[in-house]
């Protein structure tokens, strides 16, 4: 193998970023560049690599690299504050109003913490001091989600040569593990739907509860339902869209799933289906029109049937875990219950069982 000349600036990329490497005067030296591995920078990397060279030949070295770092200039710098609004607003067109309100949220920190900091002068030192900032006020679970966000739009600066350096790649938090949640038993599921049915005031939301305990569809789903999804005579439903803060969408998985509906749940919706239906109408809509809300529901009608009916109260969405816990204990198949519900098996295995699991516990003496 022939070996490199004396001088000679090698290219590389390492995990997909571009950096110098080469030796001068019996020492070895590498250079980061900041730079995703395309043609474009490699022309960039090139030109550097010359440069170094250059004065390697004319014994003009800077052995210190400073001469080699790119140093932008003062007013093509950004501040933490103007690189996360960039990348804000780059997000905007491919996010839900729901998660964008996530990156508005976290700004108000950056603000705060960073004031007028220059991006490409915040150390990793002070990534982690922010973390710090964020535990005291927010759960470590949502800290955990913030610093993704911090790491993506450093990465995206990095990629647009706003910022060289990424201080938050290595500033991360072990979030506590959290007990699952407590599903409702079958005798709950029962008093909770008769609980509904009875009450003068929410009984019409009996038939959307039922929807809910006995598919362990998510919530928007139910709400987002249309007759246009359902077969004619209301054995088959075809799952692909959600309402979610005012507004229909795709699923949170972005997938669609279809399936066969039991005897029971195909009754109770031929028997409310009205004549005359169109299909874009809302299968269970909200007294006043439109889908149902699920922040009304839960506050208006579920929280006083579960206190009427003595069921602790667990929020609505624990009719998911309930279906999923249900049927896995039971013995159905588990990639069946996933086709159902819209997740994989291994998801439903790791965040939808119910608190026993699966395992026993052996018995070693008597």
């Amino acid at each position: 193998m022939e070996r490199s000349k004396k001088g000679a600036v090698k290219i590389e990329s390492d995990k997909g970023w571009l950096r110098l490497r080469w030796s001068w005067s019996g020492k070895r030296f590498t250079l980061a560049l900041g730079l995703p591995d395309d043609s474009t920078n490699r022309s960039i990397a090139q030109r550097k690599a010359e440069i170094i060279q250059s004065d390697i030949r004319l014994e003009q070295f800077d052995e210190t690299l400073s001469k080699y770092r790119s140093q932008p200039s003062q007013a093509e710098r950004v501040t933490a504050v103007a690189l996360f609004e960039q990348f804000t607003e780059h997000k905007r067109r491919q996010i839900d109003p729901a998660t964008l309100a996530k990156y508005v949220g976290l700004m108000g920190y950056i603000k705060q913490f960073f004031r007028n900091q220059f991006a490409d002068q915040i150390t990793e030192d002070q990534a982690f001091q922010f973390r710090d900032r964020l535990l005291k006020s927010i759960q470590p679970v949502t800290v955990s989600e913030r610093l993704g966000l911090l790491r993506a739009c450093w990465t995206w600066g990095q990629k647009r040569r706003l910022v060289q350096v990424n201080p938050w790649l290595d500033v991360k938090l072990k979030v506590p593990p959290k007990q699952r949640p407590r599903p409702f038993s079958k005798t709950e599921c029962q008093k909770i739907l008769e609980g509904f049915r009875s009450d003068s005031t929410y009984s019409y939301y009996a038939d959307f509860v039922e929807f809910l305990l006995a598919l362990g569809c998510r919530i928007g789903e139910a709400a987002g339902l249309k007759w246009g999804h359902l077969s004619e005579d209301c054995s088959s439903l075809w799952i692909g869209e959600t309402w979610s803060r005012g507004k229909q969408k795709a699923t949170k998985t972005n997938r669609s799933r279809a399936f066969k509906l039991s005897p029971r749940i195909q009754q109770m919706l031929l028997e409310r289906k009205p004549e005359g239906v169109e299909l874009t109408d809302y299968v269970f809509p909200a007294p006043r029109g439109g889908a149902i809300d699920d922040h009304n529901f839960r506050n208006r009608a579920w929280k006083p049937i579960l206190k009427q009916v003595g069921v602790e109260y667990r929020m609505p969405r624990n009719s998911r875990h309930s279906f999923i816990s249900r049927a896995i204990a039971e013995g159905h198949n588990p990639a069946e219950v996933a086709e159902i519900v819209g997740n994989s098996p291994k998801t439903l295995m790791q965040n939808y069982l119910g608190v026993a699991g699966k395992a026993q516990l052996p018995e070693l003496w008597e």
